[in-house]
């Protein structure tokens, strides 16, 4: 029974730990916030106004991008209007190349809000790309040690001692936060299979960051880690406070913390036991091949000499019939020997 014991013990234990519950909830994607216009200029008087709306208070990111962008000539001229027609930023020129250009507003109040796009004295009708991303606090949700978000579109990754982060496309990244400085300054990172899903921008300073690459299992992963943490941070250490999004990472390069949001992410998602499953399939392969080694034995081949219902006090007869042994006398009562039957017919 001992062994019938220990193998069902083996089994409980492998079933409890595949259906244990994951270390982290699995979040939802945030869905994509951006307001995209593609429009050009038709002549050199011409001008563009595009309208939206703050639907509450936050901060807002604007990306100017040109699909055929090939000069380095300023182009277009852009400035945001409130209702009234106040700028509420300076007039920012556009250039005619591929990069983007930001404008970057901190604290705006809810309303109506107007980008008024016009030509420089270098017009051009080629199309410019124009994303409006409004950043809102009320999107981050609450969060914990060890949490990994899902972002989907572009929007607030986090707001850290009145530092704002933004992401600036759409597209799937894992975002959470790693330490930097001995582990004093916290900063966002997101990790993602699309390089453009993982660039994002502070909003106090207009700093973009961009992607850097890494190989995991096979795989092209990029992330983005903001490197000058003295610009907004200045002199002395920020504590992060626990209630946003926050991985406990002491990685000693960047590319190490990024891989632990991979690994902490898919943890949470599956659980440990499943990922380590997943991951080192081979030792639970061989847990099996034992596993079910045991039951065969017991189940076909039980030991003599051991401690199952067929020995002495067990089954339906007393007296041990087992492999392994022979009965004490043959069908007509008489004791066997070493040979067979003892003739005792003369005695």
């Amino acid at each position: 029974m001992t062994r019938k014991i220990l193998f069902f013990l083996l089994l409980a234990v492998t079933l409890f730990a595949t259906l244990a519950l994951p270390l982290g909830a699995a979040a939802e994607p945030s869905e994509p916030q951006t307001n995209f216009i593609r429009d050009n200029l038709t002549s050199a008087s011409d001008v563009n106004l595009h309208t939206f709306e703050m639907t509450e208070a936050g901060h807002l990111v604007l990306r100017f991008e040109i699909p055929d962008g090939g000069t380095t000539m300023y182009r277009w001229r852009a400035t945001v209007l409130s209702a009234d027609g106040q700028a509420v930023s300076e007039a920012v020129k556009i250039k005619d190349v591929l990069t983007p250009t930001f404008i970057t507003l901190t604290d705006l109040s809810a309303g109506s809000y107007t980008v008024r796009m016009e030509a420089t004295s270098n017009y051009t009708n080629k199309a410019y790309d124009l994303a409006i991303l409004p950043a809102y606090a009320s999107v981050l949700p609450e969060g914990g040690k060890n949490e990994v978000r899902v972002m989907d579109g572009a929007g607030l990754i986090c707001q850290i001692d009145g530092h704002s982060f933004v992401k600036l496309y759409d597209g799937v990244a894992l975002a959470a936060l790693y330490r930097v400085d001995d582990g004093g300054i916290v900063l966002p990172m997101l990790v993602s299979l699309d390089n453009k899903a993982v660039e994002y921008i502070h909003v106090e300073t207009g700093e973009h960051v961009k992607a850097s690459s890494m190989e995991v299992n096979g795989k092209t992963y990029y992330y983005s880690y903001a490197d000058w943490v003295d610009r907004y941070h200045g002199t002395g250490y920020q504590t992060y406070r626990e209630g946003e999004l926050y991985l406990a990472n002491d990685g000693s390069s960047a590319w190490e913390d990024a891989k632990a949001i991979i690994v902490q992410y898919e943890k949470n998602e599956k659980g440990a036991f499943m990922y380590y499953l997943s991951h080192y399939w081979g030792w639970g392969v061989a847990v099996i091949l034992i596993a079910a080694a045991i039951w065969v034995k017991i189940k076909f081949f039980p030991s003599s000499g051991g401690d199952d219902d067929n020995y002495y006090g067990g089954g339906s007869g007393g007296a041990y019939t087992g492999p392994g042994k022979a009965s004490d006398s043959d069908a007509y009562g008489r004791p066997y020997g070493p040979g067979g039957p003892v003739d005792v017919s003369g005695i």
